[in-house]
């Protein structure tokens, strides 16, 4: 088996969530990663990593292992890709923040924020498929007791923090990235094609950016975490595209 293990500064912990916590160790997003583990995508899987993938609802024809992220409090969240997954790489050693130049609605369907950035980023970054590749983001809060866990929407934001690649979409739902772990850290993101138009690509940082909205809006229900939304964006050519941040339909 062929892998990488990049070990993580300590200081490099999750985003400071935006809501007033009465206890950080009751949130998922309070723990940091000691190292991450980067896997070959033709990487043959042993039984335990097929039971892993059973477990968090992979299929495995779509999909494959692409990383292992270690938190200090000794949770193991594996994260996995659709397999059309186009990597890109990161010769600018970009590691921008989040960035809001998207128009945020909430359930209510209020405005809040409209400051879309204008310039060479509008709708690329690092190349015509780079890591962000849309904007004008629409997202609306659907946390709840059925979320998932704020700790499997933390891992994804982390893995599009770090990649710079992208998807090409599709009319029907695709599972783009799926954050699993036996403690319960789980968290499904999928999205599609609204337009009609056939090229159509999403990036790792627009993925990133719709997770970081996300996991600040985390509530907890019964002492569980948890952190869930759904929502669009304009990506190459005006094009829209759906996505939803959602639980996996699995016991992870």
């Amino acid at each position: 088996m062929h892998f990488q293990t990049i070990l993580l500064p300590g200081f490099f912990a999750a985003a400071t969530m935006a809501l007033a916590l009465p206890d950080a160790d009751m949130s998922d997003l309070s723990h940091g990663l000691q190292e991450t583990t980067l896997f070959k995508r033709d990487d043959v899987l042993g039984p335990r990593d097929l039971e892993l993938a059973d477990a968090h609802g992979v299929n495995l024809t779509e999909m494959y292992r692409h990383s292992l992220m270690k938190r200090d409090d000794g949770d193991h969240v594996t994260i996995w890709v659709a397999r059309d997954y186009i990597a890109h790489d990161d010769d600018e050693n970009d590691s921008t923040e989040a960035v809001n130049d998207d128009e945020d609605v909430d359930e209510e369907g209020l405005t809040k924020r409209q400051s879309v950035r204008v310039g060479k980023e509008v709708f690329f970054h690092r190349g015509s498929l780079g890591g962000k590749t849309c904007m004008k983001h629409k997202r609306q809060n659907h946390t709840g007791p059925n979320g998932p866990t704020s700790g499997g929407v933390q891992a994804i934001y982390r893995w599009g923090d770090r990649e710079a690649g992208s998807f090409m979409l599709h009319s029907r739902w695709q599972n783009l990235v799926i954050a699993g772990s036996n403690k319960g850290a789980n968290a499904l993101y999928r999205a599609r094609r609204a337009s009609g138009f056939p090229e159509l690509h999403i990036g790792s940082r627009d993925i990133r950016n719709d997770a970081d909205w996300t996991q600040k809006r985390a509530r907890s229900f019964n002492g569980v975490w948890r952190a869930s939304s759904k929502g669009g964006e304009t990506c190459q050519l005006l094009m829209r595209a759906n996505y939803e941040l959602i639980r996996t339909k699995y016991n992870v």
